[in-house]
């Protein structure tokens, strides 16, 4: 699973919401590294040439993940905040 990682962008003097809303995507969540790590995944750093700050998921996903996620998840960009901007 792709994800942006806030404290490196924060350390950068970088709002993480801009990634998210440029390009405009429908919206974010956010989530601990602790708490993915905590579902036995691993949580990593993994640049590449568009995203020095991207970093990745890795893990056996089944299909009881995406409801164990959504129950971690916070909302980060909400899905109207993208036409605002």
């Amino acid at each position: 699973m792709s994800v942006d990682l806030q404290k490196l962008i924060e350390e950068a003097g970088l709002d993480p919401k801009s990634y998210i809303l440029s390009p405009p995507w429908i919206g974010a969540v956010w989530f601990t590294a602790g708490s993915l790590r905590a579902e036995g995944l691993m949580v990593g750093y993994d640049p590449d040439l568009d995203n020095p700050y991207h970093g990745q998921v890795w893990g056996t996903f089944t299909s009881k993940t995406p409801k164990r996620l959504a129950a971690l998840a916070a909302e980060f960009v909400p899905i109207q905040e993208q036409g605002e901007h």
